[in-house]
């Protein structure tokens, strides 16, 4: 009976064993093994804006062209790096020769930065101060140095901000804020080097900033901002929409957007020119 009972105790322990280490969580490093045929590493920074500095998460990537045809390559954070400020090192496929990166990535990604543009966009989403806008709205291009480092920044290039004040009374909230120059790009694909011509190209007279949702008065006047090529502007017309229409305003004078700088606009929703200009308004455009 002992023999039959030793038999009993062994295979039971056998099937303990056996079940273990069929469920057993397979231990799978945070990163892939770096040096691996086909894999790159490059370090990257993110220069301080307003004397904050860019916090690296754990969803931050990044895209890269190169100059022998790759496109859209994604680099991915090294875990080591989450939560940090200052250089990181970021992983992604085999690349070669010379490097034009941007952050963020998105799968489509954007031609126009092989080429050393920059895209500005047309649509926009709403932030309640200048650094938040530039974290959301802003696609920041960048070549890679002599040392092989990405370096990118919110206050360099041939792009600036626009700090708009409206005093415009309305009933309800603000739902979009509309800007249209004509004959002057507000958006579209900007060469990060001031030399290259034309610096804007697919350009669009128009930037729509969505997702407001604030109300606006002459006593509580609304703060907008915009990212917009480096250039001179005029005949710009400010437009808001609400729930109960648009309501527009062209802006007087003449305003320079320096590359990397800002410019403070304010329009109190009426026309300055009395209505003698030469051309009429509607819904925010020029007819």
């Amino acid at each position: 009976m002992g023999g039959i009972a030793m038999r009993k105790t062994v295979f039971a322990l056998s099937l303990l064993l056996a079940v273990v280490s069929c469920t057993k969580k397979l231990e799978i490093p945070e990163d892939p093994e770096i040096g691996i045929q086909g894999r790159t590493m490059v370090t990257v920074t993110v220069a301080d804006y307003d004397g904050v500095a860019f916090e690296w998460g754990s969803d931050v990537r990044i895209g890269i062209y190169d100059s022998n045809g790759h496109t859209n390559e994604r680099y991915t954070l090294l875990s080591d790096y989450v939560g940090q400020t200052g250089p990181v090192e970021m992983y992604g496929g085999g690349i070669d020769g010379a490097l034009m990166a941007y952050l963020p990535y998105t799968p489509k990604g954007y031609p126009c930065v092989g080429e050393g543009r920059q895209p500005v966009l047309p649509v926009q989403v709403y932030a309640g101060s200048a650094i938040e806008h530039f974290r959301r709205n802003a696609v920041l291009v960048a070549a890679s140095d002599d040392n092989g480092r990405i370096p990118f920044s919110y206050d360099g290039g041939q792009t600036g901000l626009l700090h708009l004040t409206l005093n415009f009374s309305v009933t309800g909230n603000v739902q979009e804020v509309m800007l249209h120059c004509p004959g002057s790009p507000l958006a579209g694909s900007v060469a990060i080097r001031p030399e290259v011509d034309p610096l804007v190209v697919d350009g669009s007279s128009t930037v729509t900033v969505t997702s407001v949702n604030k109300p606006c008065s002459e006593t509580a006047p609304l703060e907008v901002w915009a990212i917009v090529p480096a250039g001179e502007y005029s005949h710009l017309t400010v437009s808001v929409k609400t729930a109960g229409g648009v309501q527009s305003s062209p802006v007087d004078g003449t305003f320079i957007v320096i590359g990397g700088g800002r410019q403070n606009i304010e329009t109190d929703g009426k026309d300055p020119s009395g209505g003698n200009e030469e051309f009429t308004v509607i819904d925010g455009e020029y007819k």
